[in-house]
C-alpha cells in the first residue's frame, strides 16, 4: 500500500492520521458494521479539496488506478440504512 495520510479540518488547524498506523493498531480488532450516513466524508468534496485539485477525467483516471491497486484485505464495507 503506498503511504498515505488522512487529514480533517478541526478547531485547532488540521487532525491527521498515519494510515500505516491505524492499519497496525487495529490488525487485531474483529470488523464492525458501519453505517455509510455515519462517515462525514462520504458526501464531501474530498478527493479533490486541494487549491490546486480539480476533478478532471484524467484525475479521476488516476484515482481509479490507486483503487484498483488497493489490497482488498483493507476494505471497506458500509451500507446505507433505510430512510
Amino acid at each position: 500500500m503506498r503511504k498515505q495520510y488522512h487529514f480533517r479540518p478541526s478547531g485547532r488547524g488540521y487532525d491527521a492520521w498515519d494510515v500505516d498506523r491505524l492499519v497496525e493498531l487495529s490488525k487485531d480488532l474483529a470488523p464492525q458494521p458501519a453505517n455509510i450516513d455515519s462517515l462525514r466524508e462520504i458526501d464531501e468534496n474530498f478527493w479533490f479539496a486541494g487549491k490546486n485539485d480539480r476533478p478532471t477525467c484524467l484525475a479521476i483516471v488516476a484515482h481509479m488506478r490507486l483503487i484498483e491497486a488497493a489490497d482488498m484485505i483493507f476494505r471497506l464495507s458500509c451500507r446505507r440504512m433505510a430512510a
